[in-house]
Parts: structure tokens; sequence; C-alpha cells
């Protein structure tokens, strides 16, 4: 009887590691036949789809469909507006790692998710998931799209800057692509050219454009706490500790995003040890 009880529990646990590989989709043909059904699984360059009413599932060649609609609310998928516009970029981050990996092996088909990947490099990038960062631009380089393109090599750059890559940052600013998706006078370029300055040890000219990047940004939600913690960063770095603390207090009071909270904690740990 017991061993009866665990093959059933194998069987059951089977079932469920199935049913959670389908997927609702509504499916055109390049033939322009539309299709609802269950997406099942992808072989290679063969889909395994089957389509409502249907009692087996077919073959479908990739290369015949023209698009896959998912059906978002059913992967989950529907708050991700609402926490996007609400700039909760923690919560929508841990959203999209947990519920975008099913459609992963599809992220080259053209389909209604190239919005859910923008957001999951924003969400990445803004609560401090850089390595995430790194592998939604991956996904994003499946999807044929110049826009979400721009937006992972403008992420990628800044990824590699927090990692400590200002050496293959900085010529990128300089070439034809770097302006186009970093502006001048930009609140990404100025911060951008700031932490460069910083990493580099030129902390006055640094200051200098953090200082421009506060006063011209400084209504801009996601840029302004980043540039604040720049110039606390760089009030310490030219021996004005009081100054940063100040800067730092303010942080705490103002901003409530773990990430930002964070990097002031380690801002103030790292150099009050070093003032000491």
């Amino acid at each position: 009887m017991r061993k009866m009880g665990v093959i059933f529990m194998l069987l059951l646990l089977c079932a469920v590691v199935v049913s959670a590989g389908e997927l609702k989709v509504k499916m055109q043909l390049a033939s322009g036949k539309n299709y609802t059904g269950t997406l099942l699984e992808r072989s290679g360059d063969n889909l395994s789809f089957k389509p409502s009413g249907a009692a087996d599932a077919v073959a479908v060649p990739v290369a015949s469909v023209e698009l896959l609609e998912f059906k978002l609310n059913e992967l989950g998928l529907d708050e991700t507006d609402l926490l996007f516009r609400s700039g909760d970029y923690e919560q929508l981050s841990s959203l999209l790692n947990e519920k975008m990996p099913a459609v992963l092996p599809y992220a080259d088909i053209p389909s209604n998710l190239e919005s859910k990947v923008s957001q999951w490099l924003t969400a990445s990038y803004w609560s401090g998931d850089y390595g995430q960062v790194l592998s939604v631009a991956g996904t994003a380089a499946k999807i044929r799209s110049a826009a979400l393109a721009k937006q992972a090599l403008f992420y990628s750059m800044l990824t590699f800057l927090e990692q400590g890559g200002a050496a293959r940052v900085e010529p990128f600013l300089d070439t034809a692509k770097g302006k186009g998706i970093f502006p001048e006078g930009s609140a990404p370029r100025m911060y951008v050219q700031a932490r460069i300055l910083l990493l580099d040890g030129q902390y006055v000219p640094a200051m200098r454009i953090a200082a421009n990047l506060v006063a011209e940004h400084g209504r801009d939600a996601d840029w302004a706490p980043q540039a604040e913690l720049l110039c606390a960063e760089l009030y310490f770095k030219t021996g004005r500790p009081e100054s940063a603390q100040v800067v730092l207090e303010s942080i705490h009071e103002c901003y409530t995003s773990p990430m930002i909270t964070k990097k002031a904690a380690a801002i103030a740990a790292q150099n009050n040890g070093e003032t000491k």
C-alpha cells in the first residue's frame, strides 16, 4: 500500500510539472490563419501545440508562426503595468523573475511579451539585480525589436559601470551609438560621466557634473536619488564627511526604495570607516 502511495505521488508530481509548462496562447500563422489553444513545449524548430477542441497536439514549425499572443492574466503578468507605473521596481523584478522563465523558450518568436521584457530590464537595473540585467539583455537580443535592443544596450552599459567596468563604458560614450543612447545633457549621460570621473579619482570635476545633475534633473524619480548618492560619495572623497552625512540623512527621509537605502548605508559604512 505504501509503495502504491509513493507511485501515486510521483505521478501527481509529473502531472503538475507538465501542466506548469502549458501556456494558453492565440497563434497567428504566416498563412493568415489564427488558432487558440495550448502551447505544450518546444523541441528545436517545432512547437507542440494543441488547438482548442482538438484531441491531440500538432507540430507547428517555428518559421510558420507570425505571432504568439500569450494570456498575460494566466501567466500572472497582468499586474506588471501598475507596478511599473508606480516605480515599485523591487516587487516588479521579483514578479518577473518568477513568471517570465516559463516563456523564455519562445522569446525569439514575435509575441506580445516585448513590453514585459522591457519592464524586466528596467526593474532588474533599478532594483540592483545587475546579473539579471545582463541575462535579460540576452533574452532581449532574441527579440527582433530595435527599441528593445537599444534599451538592452543602455542598461548593459550602466550595469558594466556599476560592476567597475568604466574602461568599457567610457569609449562607448564617444561613439555615434553611445551619443544616441546617452544624449548630451541627459541625466543618464551626466551620471555616467560623473561616475567615471569618480572611479578615476577626479573628484572635483565629478562633483561639478553631479551638482549639475541634481540641479537639472532633480525631479527625475529614477535619477535624482542616484545623483544624491553620487554627491554623498564625492563629499566623502573630498574630505567633507559632514556634508555627506546631511545628504545621506536626506536620502533616508525622502526615499523608501530598498536599493537606494541599502546603497546609502553601504556608502556610509565604507566611508565612515575610512574617515575615523
